[in-house]
């Protein structure tokens, strides 16, 4: 056989298959935005469709919604927004952390946040950004607003506070488990009783077929396996219908 016409045959062959490939739209909260994009392969592997990732702080992105813009599934890092969204569900349960990439001495991030023994403190804006909501509630907690305010550097997004962190912007950073780069530095994990619980939620924008599939994919034993090894808590299956 010709090899043009090998060629065409083989073409052929996939065509249907790539006619119902699909790219699905997905907007995620910053924390978020590593772990999904080691899901995404898998997503792709396992129903054939692609994702499109468009990350930033929780906020910005429903704002952004809010404003008509493209996105068919929302990965949100709280509850709050999506609260008018007939279908949702929770996808993962937030830790948030402490982060000191460069210990100086052999005090935890904890002791050197409650001594006040350093320059600057890195945490995402709280009016936009849960975890920057949660690190808010949890410095009032402490009783330490007034002593450490002067301190603080606010980035947009978690995202963005872990930067300030990486690049010595900033000596701690409060910041999502799942984002602390493996074997560098020191961790504080916040105890949960000092702020509300992070409860991320997924939505749907936009009722397409391959949106609905991602968001079942969502709660498959390969995604949840993803998402706790990354440091995310799991909510049951059964309190967390679509």
């Amino acid at each position: 056989m010709p090899a043009i016409l090998v060629a065409l045959y083989a073409w052929v062959l996939c065509w249907p298959l790539a006619c119902q490939a699909d790219t699905v739209r997905v907007a995620v909260a910053a924390n978020f935005a590593p772990t999904l994009v080691q899901l995404s392969p898998l997503f792709t592997q396992a129903q054939g469709h692609h994702l499109q990732i468009i990350a930033g702080a929780s906020g910005k992105l429903a704002a952004q919604i809010q404003q008509g813009a493209p996105f068919e599934v929302f990965l949100s890092a709280d509850d709050r927004f999506p609260a008018q969204a007939t279908t949702r569900f929770t996808y993962a349960l937030g830790r948030l952390v402490l982060w000191q990439p460069n210990p100086k001495t052999g005090d935890s991030p904890e002791q050197v946040l409650r001594q006040g023994t350093f320059q600057h403190l890195a945490l995402a804006n709280p009016e936009t950004a849960p975890y920057g909501r949660a690190a808010w509630e949890t410095l009032a907690t402490l009783g330490l607003v007034a002593a450490v305010k002067p301190k603080v550097v606010t980035g947009e997004s978690v995202g963005q506070a872990l930067h300030f962190a990486q690049v010595g912007g900033a000596e701690l950073a409060f910041v999502s488990a799942a984002q602390v780069p493996p074997r560098s530095g020191l961790v504080w994990h916040v105890p949960p009783t000092l702020h509300h619980p992070i409860v991320q939620e997924v939505v749907l924008i936009k009722g397409t077929p391959t949106a609905r599939q991602f968001m079942e994919w969502l709660r498959s034993p390969t995604a949840r396996r993803v998402i706790h090894q990354a440091g995310y808590d799991l909510p049951p299956l059964t309190d967390s219908p679509p």
